[in-house]
């Protein structure tokens, strides 16, 4: 008798810890855009349900290249304040703003345009140090840029060794 009540004591104990283990995992409520709900749990996310995360990214990459929506361009680009300490992340982020850089610079800029001004110095930077392209391909896209007025702060900005020295 004791073994069994030891065995069903047990198995509640197990039951439950599952439970209260699943109810920890972030959730995403229907109506939650799902990016959103990345930068909510983007740490906990990347540990707890990785196929899950890079599902998200790279949606959320996808709709940046295309450039129907300078906004889901932004979105993405935005994503450069969780950066922090995920290489993996990083590299992809990397890969993706590179290209977006030099493929479609004006839906580039556009979008850059609507961040923070902390996240457009993040983002720069990035572009400073290039994994996937050249620095010359990326000071051309800046330099032929140089005269549309509504990026001039962001371009006077990647010329600036000043900001350079920041980082």
């Amino acid at each position: 008798m004791k073994t069994v009540t030891f065995i069903i004591l047990l198995v509640f104990t197990l039951s439950s810890n599952v439970s209260l283990a699943n109810s920890m995992e972030p959730k995403c409520s229907g109506d939650e855009n799902q990016l959103t709900f990345l930068e909510k749990n983007f740490s906990e996310l990347y540990l707890n349900d990785y196929s899950r995360f890079w599902d998200i990214v790279h949606k959320a990459a996808k709709k940046a290249q295309t450039c129907d929506s300078s906004i889901e361009t932004a979105n993405f680009i935005e994503l450069i304040r969780f950066s922090s300490g995920n290489a993996e992340f990083n590299e992809y982020y990397s890969k993706i703003v590179e290209h977006l850089c030099i493929s479609n610079p004006k839906c580039f800029f556009d979008s850059l345009l609507s961040l923070d001004e902390e996240s457009k110095i993040k983002v720069i930077d990035t572009l400073r140090h290039p994994i996937f392209v050249t620095i010359k391909e990326i000071e051309n896209v800046f330099s032929k840029n140089r005269n549309i007025k509504q990026y001039e702060d962001i371009i006077r900005t990647f010329f600036s060794t000043e900001e350079r020295n920041r980082f």
